[in-house]
């Protein structure tokens, strides 16, 4: 099909197709030498002839299947490109403190904990992972205290808030959804 095509390049003028080397990867990639009248032989990516910008050829065939090449490569990076968008749509940083009551670092596992204990009935003593104003998640009352620099006795308090809807040393408090934490899970995972 490309072999002995003649084209008409507007640099160099008339030349005909030699040699077709097929780049596996990427068809569009493939390189057509061209021998022009003039005796130069140059190499160029078949894709020049998809846009008739630096040449034509006059084999319409051609023209057919690189438009074609050329339509499917920009259908992919179309696809490529709204999968990355749906991707990033997807990850939601959700800020949640890192240090439990006693400053030691939180580990999955005690997000896992908290997960399973969320949005059920909290009985006294139960400790549960909360939010701060909606933004920031702590593990637990204790944690948040501590954060805030209050007494990390009071945690009840603050739990009752949780339920109350009041503000508490001038904080709105709410315990943490399980999808929250959840999602705090899977940015741990990376």
């Amino acid at each position: 099909m490309f072999i002995d095509s003649k084209i008409n390049h507007k640099k160099y003028g008339v030349g005909t197709i030699t040699d077709l080397e097929v780049n596996s990867e990427s068809e569009l990639k493939s390189k057509v030498t061209v021998k022009f009248d003039s005796g130069e032989t140059k190499k160029f990516p078949i894709s020049i002839f998809g846009d008739n910008k630096f040449a034509t050829i006059n084999d319409d065939k051609v023209v057919e299947y690189v438009s074609g090449l050329t339509r499917e490569e920009e259908e992919k990076k179309a696809k490529k490109l709204e999968e990355a968008r749906k991707a990033f749509k997807q990850k939601i940083y959700i800020p949640s403190y890192n240090l439990d009551e006693i400053e030691k670092e939180v580990k999955r596992e005690d997000w896992e904990k908290a997960a399973e204990v969320a949005d059920k009935y909290r009985f006294p003593n139960e400790s549960r992972a909360v939010v701060m104003d909606s933004d920031l998640v702590f593990i637990n009352a204790s944690a948040a205290m501590r954060y805030i620099e209050a007494r990390v006795k009071d945690g009840d308090k603050l739990y009752k808030s949780c339920e109350t809807k009041r503000k508490f040393m001038g904080h709105h408090w709410s315990y943490a959804p399980k999808e929250t934490i959840e999602a705090i899970i899977l940015e741990m995972e990376g």
